[in-house]
């Protein structure tokens, strides 16, 4: 793992950001640069409470602190597994079906 951030990993993993499983494309706007920082250094210091983690490990949580760019990446690649299975299962949204046989139906 980068410098920086933490892992505690043992039974389920609440997100991963192994670069390994990163399918990587752009996620669009973040927040500035310093203000990402602040936040990723409040999250490490946060990791460093064994208390903290020895619960989340009771609960079944494996907490992991990223830095701004690797959860940058994690995202991106939700995204895009999520977005390649939609597409492979060919699920097209019924929001706009559905609505058309309201108005129908009130009209």
């Amino acid at each position: 793992m980068p410098s920086g951030s933490s892992s505690v990993s043992r039974r389920s993993s609440f997100i991963s950001t192994r670069a390994s499983e990163a399918h990587c494309h752009d996620p669009g706007p973040s927040l500035p640069e310093p203000l990402a920082e602040t936040i990723a250094a409040a999250i490490r210091r946060i990791l460093a409470d064994s208390t903290l983690l020895r619960k989340a490990d009771e609960l079944g949580f494996t907490l992991i602190g990223a830095d701004p760019a690797e959860a940058r990446r994690c995202v991106a690649a939700e995204v895009a597994r999520y977005t390649q299975m939609v597409a492979e299962a060919g699920i097209r949204p019924e929001w706009n079906t559905r609505l058309k046989g309201l108005a129908r139906r009130r009209g």
